[in-house]
Order: structure tokens, then sequence, then C-alpha cells
């Protein structure tokens, strides 16, 4: 069964629209995130300002928040926990495959909290990242593998329950989406050097039966 995820995504999509120079949209009363906008005392510039500036202002308020199976009950992340994770991904990447900027990172698995770090830390460590749907069959997600030469496959287990033949092909780049816990953060990370760089592989249905990427 799919995990059932209730990500917290007010202050998300919120920030993002800042880091985009958006006019923001808010549907409730203020609380205090505008206020400290317009104060001046946030200074937002890109999605990871953004996150720097919520790892200092509002550490302690909930940044995710979703149902976890395994512990039947619901499970949240606060900003400064969610900040530093991603750091760690950023160091587990570093240390395991060096210099990944421009490389694959293929994410084939279900949506969860390591499932959000996996995806934004390969962006933030100038790699690009390259989500795979679990609901194709092994013909499709073989091809789309091939096709970008991941430098390691992050997966949750799920997925190679059935199909084996993905451990046959690629048991050399598979991951566990959760490696990077056992990672330091990286002290260093800072914004992607090149804006202009590729971030994310996307693929749709295509002609000819082939899944084209984007």
């Amino acid at each position: 069964m799919l995990q059932k995820y209730c990500i917290a995504l007010e202050n998300i999509v919120y920030w993002a629209q800042l880091s985009a120079r958006a006019a923001p949209r808010r549907t409730g009363p203020d609380t205090g995130q505008d206020k400290m906008f317009r104060e001046g005392k946030i200074m937002v510039t890109s999605l990871y300002q953004s996150l720097c500036n919520m790892e200092t202002n509002i550490a302690d308020r909930v940044a995710l928040r979703w149902y976890d199976e395994e512990k039947q009950g619901v499970a949240e992340v606060h900003y400064a926990q969610y900040a530093q994770d991603l750091r760690r991904f950023v160091a587990f990447l570093r240390a395991e495959y060096g210099d990944v900027r421009g490389k694959r990172v293929a994410i084939l698995a279900r949506n969860s909290y390591h499932y959000v770090m996996c995806m934004y830390g390969a962006v933030l460590a100038g790699a690009v990242a390259v989500p795979l749907n679990t609901g194709k069959n092994w013909d499709e997600i073989q091809y789309e593998l091939d096709l970008v030469e991941p430098v390691c496959v992050l997966q949750d287990g799920e997925y190679l329950q059935w199909e084996p033949a993905l451990a046959d092909a690629y048991s050399a780049k598979l991951e566990p989406m959760d490696a990077f816990t056992a990672f330091a953060p990286a002290q260093d990370v800072k914004e992607v050097e090149d804006l202009a760089a590729m971030a994310f592989i996307m693929f749709t249905s295509g002609h000819a039966r082939l899944p084209e990427s984007v």
C-alpha cells in the first residue's frame, strides 16, 4: 500500500512564490511570516536562501508532516532538522560519488520524507534529479535508466520486490533512500553555482510506446 502523506505544503508554496519574486497569496490570517517579510527581516533571493531564513527565523515550526505507516501515527519534521538533513544528503553524494555536478541521480520510490530530501538535496549538490514512476513496468524503467545513466539509483525496496531484474541490472548502483542519515551535515552547502544548469529529468508518455524525457 502506498504511504499516505500529508505534507504541509503551505510554507513550501509560500516561500517558493517569494523565491520566484511572485506576490504571495495567503488564504488565511497573517501568521507572522508576512510581517517579517514586509519589515525586511527576511530577504529572499532563492529557494535555498529561503530555507536558511526559515531555519533561522522559524526553526521550531513544522516543515513537513505525514502519516508514518510503520509507526502507525503522524510524524513531523521541523525546519531545523529539515535543513540539516538536506546538508546531510549533499555530504552523502559528495562522499560516495565525488563531484556530482551535472550527473544524474535516479529516484525510484514512493512519496516520503526521504523522497523530498533526495530530490531537493540532489539539486542543491548540483546533480540532476531523475524521479521515476514506480507504476511503470521493468522494460520502461530499464529504458529510462539506460537513457540517463545515473551514478546511483535511490530506492526504498518496494519496486525491487516487484521487479528483481532491477538488482540484476543495477545492483552496483542501488542505494537505500535513507543512506544520507549516516552522514554529518555538509557545512559548506551554498547556492547552486550554475542556475541555468539542468536540475531535473522527468519522463512522460512518448510516441512508439517509449517514454520521453523533458
